[in-house]
């Protein structure tokens, strides 16, 4: 969903959007957690009670928190990408807003919607209809972000071609899709967490070795393309190789014996292992920067920085949990689940905002004027999703007095 104004293979944006708002899949049930936990050895629940924690009957706060950074991380990059002038967003601040806006974001929506999505009480059915609509949702939000810059192409101001924008394959498509997969993966494959692991370094795998699409004037075949695997400009989260970070989600929910040896570990070893793990990702972190800050490689990357990335999450659990116990019940932590429960809202209002915004903006704002733009839009996107519960209330019959929806 860039706003490309010579139309070549550029910087892309970075979405990062997980598949449900407050009430949808990733807000998991009690009943679907109790379900869950009814076959989870004892010595687990230390460990899954952090990730299943709780302020309500149906919310994980650390999932919320997880997606509430995510939004803040993603409203700054998309910042950075569409208004930062060159200069800026290739220096060393612009790099670490793309790294920033990189693995704790679209792989950390993806693997939370693995983890719950596998966990829910849905239908076969139920699934497939709900892939199918975030795919449909997805293709008309790149009309109304775009809605600006449309209107521009059809005046003649800009010589683009406007299906490249309608069909960019971004993140709620992919989110889509990969409901759909874990749906089925759910429905026919053996219980367990050894298959969706297999399964998800053969997809990273499989991009690596993958030869690009024969060059073909059919447009169809490559707006198409673009959303299952492409290296056109406009296929910015294919499902080859991001489907893999659902499925680690999915591995993650169903890796129970591991947990209950992580659980059953003493201290210094677990403290041992955080340490190796984040050494190594230290000692090969000029790869992954290098790779996640060039937007085309981020988009289309192999194996070896899905492995990177892999144990950055991990490192980055840990850290989020440590973040959790610290601040839950601070205004910046209430702030940020509450952000996090409304993922959904966050993700479509930046987007509107940001970009419609591009097409007049575009890579013209130093660091400054950018930083401006990032308070504006955090404050317009949380008072746009009051706005938009106050209404949905109303529609509903139901008082609009409900802490679990109101920011602190």
């Amino acid at each position: 969903m860039l706003l490309n104004r010579d139309g070549a293979e550029g910087s892309h944006t970075r979405d990062t959007e997980e598949a449900d708002d407050s009430g949808g899949l990733l807000a998991s049930s009690l009943q679907d957690r109790r379900s869950a936990r009814e076959s989870v050895p004892h010595n687990v629940m230390s460990f899954m009670n952090l990730i299943n924690s709780t302020t309500s009957p149906h919310r994980s706060t650390l999932a919320d928190l997880l997606k509430g950074i995510a939004v803040v991380l993603m409203v700054q990059v998309h910042i950075m990408e569409q208004f930062a002038t060159e200069e800026l967003l290739h220096s060393p601040i612009g790099r670490v807003s793309l790294f920033l806006g990189g693995p704790p974001a679209a792989p950390v929506f993806l693997a939370v919607m693995g983890y719950f999505v596998v966990h829910s009480r849905k239908s076969l059915a139920q699934l497939m209809r709900r892939g199918v609509l975030l795919v449909a949702g997805g293709l008309l939000l790149n009309v109304g972000l775009n809605a600006n810059l449309l209107y521009s192409i059809s005046r003649g101001q800009f010589q683009l071609d406007p299906f490249a924008f309608i069909f960019g394959a971004d993140i709620l498509p992919v989110a889509g899709l990969s409901i759909i997969c874990i749906a089925l993966l759910r429905a026919f494959a053996p219980t367990g967490f050894v298959v969706p692991l297999v399964l998800a370094f053969a997809i990273a795998a499989l991009n690596s070795v993958l030869s690009p699409v024969p060059a073909t004037e059919n447009h169809v075949v490559r707006y198409v393309a673009a959303f299952i695997w492409s290296e056109d400009w406009w296929s910015y989260f294919p499902l080859v190789p991001w489907l893999s970070y659902s499925l680690f989600g999915v591995a993650f929910a169903k890796a129970t014996a591991v947990h209950s040896r992580f659980s059953a570990m003493d201290q210094k070893v677990r403290i041992l292992l955080i340490f190796t793990i984040v050494s190594l990702l230290i000692a090969t972190s000029s790869f992954a920067i290098n790779t996640i800050t060039n937007l085309p490689l981020y988009y289309h990357h192999g194996i070896l920085l899905m492995l990177w990335i892999s144990g950055f999450l991990f490192v980055w659990l840990m850290t989020v949990i440590w973040l959790n116990r610290l601040f839950d019940a601070s205004a910046v932590g209430k702030y940020l689940q509450w952000l996090g429960r409304n993922v959904t809202s966050a993700y479509v209002i930046q987007w509107l905002i940001i970009g419609n915004m591009a097409t007049i903006l575009y890579r013209t704002q130093a660091l400054g004027q950018a930083a401006l733009w990032f308070v504006s839009v955090i404050l317009s996107m949380s008072l746009l999703i009051l706005g938009y519960q106050r209404v949905r209330a109303i529609a509903q019959g139901s008082s609009f007095a409900n802490t679990s929806s109101s920011p602190p």
